[in-house]
């Protein structure tokens, strides 16, 4: 047995010794236009102006070009996104009642509400045949990895 404990942190910068909170998070606006694969974890709901719905997903982004630094690579996974929304949370509750476990398979767009604002939606009936099969081997890649 040693008297010595060896330093974790031995030759490291002094700025890299200790982790600082994230102050910019990926929201589906960032993903807006891209193929993407939802995996719904679970329904919950927030406190925020009022109560409202949100479903915790992990998300993983198949094409388009990374979003640094948030998702550097592509294909790259979002772990415990929260994602709501009147145009978006209805599909993925649905999806996770009537289909747990089976993945959501959309493109995240830009739907104007009745008060002629943007809102993020789903173009979940445009999905060909050839994103079905580009989301195949992410798709496999993430179930392989995640550990539930």
């Amino acid at each position: 047995m040693t008297d010595q404990i060896e330093d974790p942190f031995a030759g490291a910068d002094e700025d890299d010794e200790f982790d600082t909170p994230q102050t910019t998070y990926l929201k589906l606006e960032h993903l807006q236009d891209r193929l993407l694969i939802i995996d719904v974890v679970k329904l919950g709901t927030k406190q925020g102006e009022g109560e409202y719905a949100y479903a915790e997903c992990n998300v993983v982004m198949v094409d388009g070009d990374p979003i640094e630094p948030l998702l550097p690579t592509v294909p790259g996974t979002v772990m415990a996104m929260h994602i709501s929304g009147t145009y978006v949370y209805p599909n993925l509750e649905q999806h996770f009642r009537t289909k747990p476990g089976k993945p959501f398979l959309c493109r995240p767009d830009g739907v104007v509400n009745k008060r002629k604002q943007v809102v993020m939606g789903f173009r979940k009936h445009e999905i060909t045949d050839a994103d079905k099969a580009a989301a195949r081997t992410p798709w496999r890649k993430y179930k392989s990895e995640v550990p539930f």
